[in-house]
């Protein structure tokens, strides 16, 4: 009865002020859902919804009464490793699926790590390139975004590689292993000459060794130029070739050069679902960004590329204070949502997602609730980026970032430290 009442009430005020040509915002009843990676419900996780704090239910929904809209909705994640805090600034969606980047504890198992050599034929190394790439194949591959790392420890034609991986008790990779003729003054590839593959089954603490065998390589070649405008400040500083993984959050590197300049023209495979990417830098002080074209030409043409420039903060300035309630404001950057990164050094793991402040600000908020109190005195490193895309904070929190990889720019502040609210 007492809820019958209050929705009078507000039907009663907003019918008066509508009268009177008032645009006038009616709290809303949120019911949403929180779903893991694989899009599995997650019961009995803890939802803030603005200053309220529920639980799901066994098929992972949850309601919150009378929000007013826009609402922010936060989640958290705590690990050994890994402890995280995604906050959606900005939502509308009386009915949303939320992701969070893990999986239900119930289908939580262990990772591990293992050794892989992988052995390429001789080449003259001055204009002939041989490299490998690691694809992950299983489908669950795709954990926490970066789930299968590799890390090169020997060069030459053996190569030994640490292959990690989460959440899973093994992991099916694919090892691609190119051989390519490059311009020596750039290390564009001009022509690939072989091409290996091999599937594997990886298990923790094993080691494995793969001699690649090159044949000549099962694609056709195009030459692929670009002609990039870049805004004033920006300079192109590589060119790399990516290939869609089979899972829906990974890309895999296949090919790096030093082209660089407004035009870039290359040789590139044409590989079903493997896009092209410029890195731009703007300036060595503010890093750099990577574009994404969606998809390889099926032949020789140009493709021409709009640069828009990067997000750069406004507050806090370098070596500022920053905790909760505490604004984080930049310039706009391009067409579709923003999100925030907070990054405290030396506190085991914690990173905090902002997503969503289109309006070029958010506030940090008070995450105590759900066991992720900022820490006080802790140097914290800030950045802002955007989606290329016309991309929305619902999309953000649907999980939908990834139909061309990692279609965003990036721009960094620096630091600032956290004090207690």
């Amino acid at each position: 009865m007492t809820h019958f009442l209050r929705s009078l009430t507000l039907l009663i005020a907003t019918l008066a002020l509508a009268g009177c040509g008032t645009v006038v915002v009616v709290p809303e009843d949120i019911h949403g859902t929180i779903v893991d990676i694989t899009n599995a419900p997650w019961p009995g996780r803890q939802v803030l919804v603005g200053d309220t704090l529920t639980t799901t239910d066994e098929a992972g929904h949850f309601t919150v009464h009378d929000v007013l809209p826009p609402y922010d909705l936060a989640l958290a994640f705590n690990t050994p490793v890994i402890t995280r805090g995604d906050v959606y600034v900005g939502m509308t969606d009386p009915a949303p699926t939320v992701v969070s980047w893990a999986l239900a504890p119930a289908s939580l198992v262990n990772g591990g790590s293992m050794t892989v050599t992988v052995v390429l034929p001789e080449a003259d190394t001055s204009t002939v390139v041989g490299w490998v790439a690691f694809e992950a194949t299983d489908n669950l591959a795709g954990i926490l975004a970066e789930p299968v790392t590799t890390v090169t420890t020997a060069t030459g034609p053996v190569r030994t590689f640490t292959v990690s991986w989460r959440d899973l008790p093994s992991v099916g990779v694919r090892i691609h292993a190119f051989q390519t003729q490059v311009d020596p003054a750039t290390s564009a590839p001009v022509h690939y000459l072989g091409y290996d593959t091999t599937d594997l089954v990886l298990a923790d603490h094993g080691n494995v060794t793969w001699t690649a065998s090159y044949e000549p390589p099962p694609f056709s070649e195009s030459p692929l130029s670009l002609a990039v405008s870049l805004p004033e400040g920006y300079a192109i500083s590589h060119t790399w070739l990516v290939m869609r993984a089979t899972t829906q959050f990974d890309t895999v590197g296949l090919m790096g050069s030093g082209a660089a300049g407004p035009g870039v023209s290359l040789v590139v495979p044409d590989l079903p679902g493997a896009p092209f990417s410029i890195e731009v830098a703007q300036g060595e002080e503010y890093g750099s960004s990577r574009v994404y074209v969606p998809a390889l030409p099926a032949g020789p043409q140009p493709l021409a590329l709009q640069m828009e420039p990067n997000p750069t903060i406004l507050s806090p300035s370098e070596g500022a204070t920053i905790g909760v309630g505490s604004t984080i404001t930049w310039t706009p950057g391009g067409p579709g949502a923003s999100f925030t990164t907070l990054t405290p050094e030396a506190t085991n793991g914690l990173t905090i997602f902002l997503w969503g402040g289109e309006d070029g600000s958010v506030t940090v908020p008070d995450l105590s609730a759900l066991g992720l109190p900022l820490p006080h005195g802790v140097v914290c490193s800030v950045s802002v980026s955007r989606d290329s895309r016309a991309t929305t904070v619902e999309d953000f929190a649907s999980g939908d970032l990834s139909s061309q990889g990692k279609p965003y720019t990036t721009g960094f502040s620096g630091t600032a430290v956290f004090t207690a609210p």
